[in-house]
């Protein structure tokens, strides 16, 4: 069994950042990209689909 040390690092100020989102016009990147947005980052959302 693979064991691991990841930890929520809940101190990252996410409203200083610039985060680029492929494939966020549905399903997981559109959810990451919301989430990113309501957490203060500058979300650039690229895709070959319009959402």
């Amino acid at each position: 069994m693979a064991l691991n040390s990841f930890a929520k690092d809940s101190t990252w100020n996410w409203k200083k950042e610039v985060v680029i989102v492929t494939g966020g016009s549905s399903g997981i990147g559109a959810k990451v990209a919301s989430k990113l947005g309501e957490s203060g980052s500058t979300v650039i959302v690229l895709d070959i689909n319009l959402p």
